[in-house]
């Protein structure tokens, strides 16, 4: 299996997406059907750093600060999340940083 810690997360773009208190409602057509997903505060918090700026290192860097855990546990829990927003076909990894936003 490939290590994707140095791999950029983007969101489609034919997403659209809220934070609600500590719930983020992401909503995505495909093959017209909506989707809806709602994301726990732990996974909202990653989707809002999926913005193709930030490697999947930095964004559990990002969870580990904002949850006060170890490292090794941040990273381990970002990389589930982001493999099953893979999963769901809502955000892409690149080996390049996005340089539009």
């Amino acid at each position: 299996m490939e290590k994707i810690n140095n791999h950029y997360a983007a969101r489609k773009e034919n997403i659209i997406w809220n934070r609600l208190d500590d719930m983020v409602m992401v909503i995505f057509s495909e093959n017209e059907k909506d989707r809806v997903f709602n994301l726990n505060k732990t996974a909202g918090l990653i989707w809002e750093q999926c913005d193709g700026t930030k490697t999947i290192q930095e964004i559990a860097q990002d969870v580990c600060t904002a949850y006060e855990i170890e490292q090794d546990a941040a990273l381990e829990d970002t990389i589930v999340c982001i493999n099953d927003f893979q999963a769901k076909n809502i955000i892409t990894l690149t080996n390049a940083k996005n340089q539009s936003t």
